[in-house]
């Protein structure tokens, strides 16, 4: 009874932190780069960075499975990013992403692994030539692929040996603050990291609304996400915000909080005033996601990458909800 007591005391239903206008950006690995991406372009207005680390450009899978298999992973087919091009400022047009023009001064960083056989390097490698067709400043682009790492996530310590290919938890040790350099290139960093404080790692809802449980196993979304919230932005400092989209194979369902607590994130976040999002995905069969999968190749519906998807949907009433007073603008 008490343990049910600790963990209700540690789920927040709705909170609302004061965030810093213009501050907000996502990552997300594999399949949660994808998913950042498509968040990123349907809400560019609100969001001001992505970070790409093992995941091909936006909408390479034509909602398509073996296309989204064969040419976006294995890049066994070619990736037309002209063509993404034109399909981005299509759906921009049609008011299903917002205006390609909010992303003149955002930024965008590239990792892709020399060992990744899971997404081929030359896949990752394609969204730069994809943003710089939406007019970003190649100074606002930074890519990274000199590591020596898998499909995983770069650590400094934690994880697998750096040139392990692909394997759960699908992070490695490659001697790189991967985390602390994604925040670095969005933030400018002014505080060197300190440990994370285990209390400030928290769950919240990732119900909009106390009915929609059906909603969110249909979409493949878990009922809870984590938050990590800096001492700081507790007392009611303006603080940023950066979500973190993990990978397949790489849920709190499937690895536990191995990516929440080891990915870097949470130290910076701690001394720099930057809260750090989690959300979280659920395996289902039923949909085809048997992983846990972000949809990037729309398991979820035909509008998986617009504004009208379902996951997309979601995700921005969860940002609402950790907001005051709301989903921030630029």
């Amino acid at each position: 009874m008490f343990r049910f007591l600790f963990l209700i005391l540690f789920i927040i239903p709705v909170f609302a932190y004061k965030i810093k206008p213009g501050s907000i950006t996502v990552s997300g690995i594999s399949s949660g780069a994808h998913f950042a991406s498509q968040l990123h372009l349907s809400y560019s207005d609100k969001i001001d960075g992505v970070a790409l680390i093992a995941g091909g450009p936006f909408y390479c899978s034509y909602l398509n499975i073996t296309k989204a298999l064969y040419n976006c992973m294995e890049g066994l087919g070619a990736i037309d990013t002209n063509d993404l091009i034109n399909y981005a400022y299509y759906l921009s047009i049609t008011n299903n992403i917002s205006p390609i023009d909010n992303l003149s001064d955002d930024k965008i960083f590239i990792l892709a692994g020399k060992n990744d056989k899971t997404v081929v390097p030359k896949i990752t490698k394609s969204n730069t030539d994809f943003y710089q067709g939406l007019n970003i400043p190649k100074d606002n682009i930074k890519i990274v692929d000199s590591l020596n790492i898998g499909h995983a996530f770069p650590t400094e310590k934690y994880g697998n040996t750096c040139d392990t290919p692909g394997s759960s938890p699908f992070m490695s040790a490659c001697h790189y603050d991967g985390a602390g350099n994604i925040l670095n290139f969005f933030y400018q960093l002014k505080y060197q990291k300190v440990n994370q404080i285990e209390k400030n790692l928290v769950q919240v809802s990732q119900q909009p609304y106390s009915s929609i449980s059906l909603l969110l196993s249909s979409a493949s979304i878990a009922e809870n996400a984590y938050l990590y919230v800096p001492e700081n932005c507790k007392k009611g400092n303006q603080c940023k915000l950066h979500i973190s989209f993990h990978g397949c194979e790489m849920s709190q369902s499937s690895i536990g909080n191995a990516y929440i607590k080891n990915s870097g994130f949470n130290e910076w976040a701690e001394a720099n005033d930057i809260i750090i999002l989690y959300p979280q995905t659920i395996k289902n069969y039923m949909l085809g996601n048997p992983h846990g999968c972000w949809d990037w190749w729309g398991y979820t519906g035909y509008n998986f990458a617009t504004k009208s998807g379902i996951q997309i949907i979601l995700i921005k009433k969860l940002i609402e909800k950790i907001s005051d007073p709301s989903f921030m603008v630029k």
